[in-house]
């Protein structure tokens, strides 16, 4: 067993000999295997006593090491590993889980039945999902064509630890379901044509299909959106014939590009004041 000493050695080098109050102070490594894993060590010989930082030696037992200033205190946990550090570990319910979330009404949907397709809440790292789509779903998918908009279900609901590094891990791998909204955009404009993804601790496992692809798109074909948002406006109050009758207090213009059509569209919604007290919401699409 290796001593340790959580003090840094200064004016020592670790190709040099020095003596300091006495004692003999020579540059010294170790071997040590930690689950079949060998791990050199670099630190001191005193005295026949072989000193290394103790930091040195949580990382290679997997563990993670930090000073508390306040009470001058070397704080070592297994549990407070950074989640770089950490291997992801299938959580034993994860099946209970994907099968809650299997609805029956939709035909269109995949379970994902291997537990390398991993996703790490909001590092936006798609590449796993990416190679599992090109593999089993779309040999054409190609990431940098989708949007994802990511989003829990149980995003009310929180884990809390006093501990940063603790937290650090909830935040990245405890949330128990995550939603990835991977949806096909033209010109900046969404579809309805996409994917979305339940990932449950970590591992991507069902693939819902939004919309239908055309086959008889053409990006090159494609004509531009031919109405500014003013237009639009004035169209709607048109088509209302709300003209000099009512206050416009909002207007909400959703864009998008209809797959089925190919062409772009838009949602107008004006929300209209009567006598500046009751509000009258109309909607229309062109």
């Amino acid at each position: 067993m290796c001593n340790t000493n959580v003090r840094e050695y200064s004016g020592v080098s670790t190709n040099s000999t020095k003596t300091v109050k006495g004692k003999q102070i020579i540059p010294a490594t170790q071997t040590i295997s930690v689950d079949a894993k060998d791990n050199t060590l670099t630190g001191y010989n005193i005295d026949g006593y072989l000193y290394f930082p103790i930091s040195d030696i949580a990382q290679a037992l997997n563990f993670s090491c930090k000073w508390d200033k306040n009470t001058k205190t070397v704080v070592i946990s297994k549990e407070n590993k950074l989640p770089h550090d950490t291997e992801l570990q299938v959580p034993e319910n994860i099946d209970d889980l994907v099968n809650l979330y299997l609805n029956e009404r939709i035909k269109h949907q995949t379970t994902i039945d291997t537990n390398d397709v991993t996703y790490i809440t909001g590092s936006k790292n798609y590449d796993s999902i990416e190679k599992y789509m090109k593999e089993n779903i779309d040999q054409k998918f190609n990431m940098k064509d989708f949007v994802v908009k990511e989003s829990s279900p149980l995003e009310n609901v929180s884990i809390e630890s006093d501990n940063e590094e603790t937290q650090e891990y909830i935040n990245r791998f405890v949330a128990p379901v995550n939603i990835l909204d991977i949806r096909f955009y033209v010109d900046g404009y969404p579809t309805h044509y996409g994917y979305r993804i339940y990932v449950f601790s970590g591992y991507a496992k069902i693939v819902n299909y939004m919309g239908k692809w055309n086959n008889d798109f053409d990006k090159s074909k494609i004509k531009p959106f031919k109405y500014t948002d003013e237009e639009l406006k004035q169209m709607a109050i048109d088509k209302d014939g709300f003209q000099n009758k009512y206050t416009v207090k909002d207007v909400s213009i959703y864009k998008y590009f209809d797959m089925d059509t190919l062409e772009f569209k838009a949602e107008v919604e004006i929300v209209y004041l009567q006598d500046n007290k009751y509000a009258i919401v109309k909607s229309n699409r062109f």
